[in-house]
């Protein structure tokens, strides 16, 4: 069985497929273009600057990565709520392989 579009999403570039496998089993899957999401995280990981919270009283959060929807919840299906499992999260955006989607430099 061929894939039809169940769904087109112009704002996130997200395709969502309806198909059939080999096994007679139906499936639903999500396509998402990143490139504009990627370039965001490179734009803003060459804006970063260390150290930018320190002396600031009022600004209390620093923006670390930048995720596609899909990818987003299927860590938080796998990892938990990031609020709930910080260690898991940090792990995750740690590895080099994510680094793409780091928006600072150093550790979390």
């Amino acid at each position: 069985m061929a894939k039809k579009i169940l769904n087109y999403d112009p704002i996130q570039k997200k395709t969502t497929y309806f198909h059939g496998g080999n096994d007679g089993q139906h499936y639903v899957s999500v396509e998402q273009n990143t490139d504009n999401i990627l370039k965001l995280a490179k734009d803003k990981s060459i804006d970063y600057k260390p150290y930018s919270l320190t002396g600031n009283t009022q600004k209390h959060q620093q923006h670390v990565a930048e995720l596609p929807a899909n990818l987003y919840f299927d860590l938080v299906e796998k990892l938990g709520d990031p609020k709930h499992n910080k260690k898991a999260w940090a792990r995750w955006l740690n590895n080099p392989d994510n680094k793409f989607f780091r928006t600072g430099g150093g550790n979390i």
